[in-house]
């Protein structure tokens, strides 16, 4: 499973796969995403803080007003 769940009203979630520049992910990651895709979830996967803070303005873009 991917290393981050967010959990966001409205019964959504993002999973998130956090690797390092120069990562890689292994093939049982891969398939594990796709699973995760295949039945209507989200999967994000993150490479530098630039990645994690693009992700997080994304999502609260993304989020109803308050």
């Amino acid at each position: 499973m991917p290393d981050r769940l967010i959990l966001l009203p409205g019964e959504k979630c993002v999973w998130v796969e956090l690797k390092t520049k120069g990562g890689h992910l292994e093939e049982i990651q891969k398939l594990q995403h796709r699973k995760l895709e295949q039945i209507g979830q989200r999967v994000e996967v993150v490479w530098s803080k630039a990645d994690v803070d693009k992700l997080i303005e994304e999502i609260k873009r993304s989020l109803p007003e308050r």
